[in-house]
């Protein structure tokens, strides 16, 4: 190990420095003996195993190794086995060799002769380069150095909401960069016009004023399930049952009767809140809802052939939501087939 620690050992880069020193760090005192695999110096020196084969291959040509005593592997399972190397370190560097030589004989080895050992060559002169000392070349003179816009389309799409900014380059940064293409539900009054199909008018304005009570009567009576189920309506859920309480509403019933039915629901497990209330008894119902119109609709649902005994309409679409019938085929308040 100290042969190639002081710099004795005639490497020729710090490739074979550093996987000749793990060798030599395994190896006996007379440089014998060292068996470690490809794979272990690889990782122990930080190099590639290809870099590894390629310094056992020069430093074999050059004498610094050789294969020694393969028996010392035969442990090892044949496919496994380690190739054994010698570091030939030359007889004249040993400044103990009787001591050596001793400890070799008693290990059954030949004692070390300079003929076993001679001086090795020392290390090749590396190649300087072609281009050393040369002045670098200058480079080409190119694009001047700065910020460049990028092209964009001739055409551009129109956008689809968001907001744009100027077309890209330098400038100053001014207030108000950002403009809205197009206008949203908050800003369509200051820039739709009166034939714009925007949905401002007297006429919509009239028809948002009656659907106003009638849907958040509705919100009331989903917001009593909800708390009374303890957790958040998903997957449509809470438009249907949104949906099931205005045409309740529109029907006449009241929006405190509804919000009490529909906190019932979770605790007798009723999804449906107008079958809920169609299963109701008939004093439980408010008065401006009479035992006349509930049997009015009950004949309705009889006589109607498009829906089922509950008031869905049948259809073939099983993963589909449940819709209401609306007895398109009844004779109003009768029940009887037009």
């Amino acid at each position: 190990m100290v042969w190639v620690l002081s710099g004795d050992a005639p490497v020729a880069d710090v490739n074979e420095y550093a996987v000749l020193g793990a060798m030599a760090d395994k190896a006996d005192p007379d440089g014998c003996g060292s068996w470690l695999s490809k794979e272990t110096i690889a990782a122990r020196v930080h190099v590639s195993e290809e870099t590894v084969k390629r310094c056992w291959r020069n430093m074999r040509r050059r004498g610094l190794i050789a294969r020694g005593d393969q028996s010392l592997v035969k442990h090892y399972r044949a496919d496994r086995r380690p190739v054994v190397y010698d570091l030939l370190i030359p007889f004249s560097w040993f400044s103990n060799v009787d001591r050596v030589n001793a400890e070799r004989e008693r290990m059954g080895r030949a004692p070390l002769t300079p003929e076993d050992r001679p001086d090795l060559a020392p290390a090749p002169v590396k190649s300087e380069r072609a281009d050393k000392g040369k002045p670098r070349p200058k480079k080409t003179a190119t694009q001047e150095r700065g910020n460049s816009e990028t092209p964009r389309e001739e055409a551009p799409e129109t956008p689809h909401g968001g907001t744009t900014s100027r077309p890209r380059g330098n400038y100053k940064s001014s207030t108000g960069e950002l403009e809205d293409p197009q206008t949203s539900k908050s800003n369509q009054s200051s820039l739709s016009g009166p034939g714009s199909p925007s949905g401002d008018g007297p006429e919509a304005d009239g028809e948002r004023e009656a659907a106003a009570p009638e849907a958040a009567g509705a919100d009331v009576v989903v917001d009593a399930y909800v708390t009374a189920l303890g957790r958040p309506l998903v997957n449509g859920s809470r438009e249907r049952l949104r949906g099931q309480a205005a045409e309740l509403l529109a029907a006449g019933y009241s929006v405190e009767w509804l919000a009490a039915r529909a906190a019932e629901m979770p605790a007798k497990r009723w999804r449906d809140l107008i079958q809920h209330v169609e299963s109701q008894e008939p004093e439980s119902v408010p008065a401006q809802r009479s035992a006349s119109t509930t049997a009015v609709s009950r004949s309705a649902v009889e006589a109607c052939g498009l829906c089922d005994s509950l008031g869905w309409v049948l259809d073939d679409d099983d993963d589909g939501p449940l819709v209401r019938c609306a007895h398109p085929g009844v004779t109003a308040g009768t029940g009887a087939q037009r």
